[in-house]
């Protein structure tokens, strides 16, 4: 029996927007957006080696353009993703691997989102 493999996901995300004073003392909300990507995993976080495997992203906060990169090697490199219907599919690398995203949102106001989760889940 194989010693357990365990998943440690690393999230960064970094805001791009202008600010400025907000008159009186009410807060004001940011014009910030956040990615959410949710697979379907098993309980180890991890999926099948070599399949297509569809993933689902969303955006959560203010409308914008969407881009996503996916990653085998924990960053070293990224390849561009098409998001169609509010999905990108991903082929799974061999088993023991793993698979990490980024995404950026851009609004109409340049503000931006770029958002980096290296080693979402594993292979298996």
């Amino acid at each position: 029996m194989s010693p357990a493999r365990t998943c440690r996901t690393e999230v960064t995300t970094a805001f791009s927007f202008t600010s400025g004073h907000a008159p009186g003392d009410e807060p004001t909300s940011l014009p910030v957006s956040v990615v959410r990507f949710t697979p379907e995993l098993a309980l180890d976080s991890s999926a099948l080696a070599g399949e297509a495997f569809t993933v689902p992203v969303t955006v959560e906060g203010g409308p914008g353009a969407l881009s996503v990169e996916v990653s085998h090697d924990r960053g070293a490199t990224w390849d561009e993703l098409p998001v169609v219907d509010g999905e990108v599919t991903v082929t799974n690398p061999a088993a023991g691997g793993t698979v990490s995203f980024r995404a950026e949102v851009s609004d109409a106001e340049g503000n931006t989102t770029r958002q980096t989760v290296l080693d979402a889940y594993l292979t298996r």
